[in-house]
């Protein structure tokens, strides 16, 4: 799975090829690198700040509806929606700290990789126990 630090990282990538490109004078490619380096920023901002409603943070988060509905009315969590229809920003969004990478994140691609996998093992013979 792909984390947004790693998107960020990708970004400042491109960012130092551009100024490669430029002790070169290619001058266009480093435009050009410029030019997704925002885009992929822009893109990741928007991203932080998308409001999830309960149900759709607790698929993304790990944790329970109940519980983010608690820590939202605790205000441990902030309420991007309103009081009887509570949102939570992605950037605000706890993680349960128990994904294979450690960083909490639970990602649908993840689980739709596992089953990708799975199935890809199954018609090649292979086990996965």
């Amino acid at each position: 799975m792909v984390e947004s630090t790693e998107l960020r990282n990708l970004a400042e990538k491109w960012r130092t090829e551009a100024k490669r490109f430029r002790q070169f004078e290619a001058h266009g490619q480093a435009a050009a690198c410029e030019q997704l380096a925002n885009e992929l920023e822009a893109a990741l901002a928007a991203w932080d700040v998308s409001p999830l409603t309960v149900t759709e943070a607790s698929e993304h988060s790990g944790y329970s509806e109940d519980h983010l509905r608690r820590l939202v009315r605790r205000g441990q969590v902030p309420n991007a929606g309103r009081r009887n229809s509570p949102r939570i920003l992605r950037k605000d969004l706890p993680r349960k700290p128990h994904s294979r990478d450690g960083s909490g994140s639970q990602d649908p691609l993840d689980f739709k990789e596992q089953i990708a996998r799975s199935v890809a093992d199954s018609r090649e013979g292979g086990s996965d126990g």
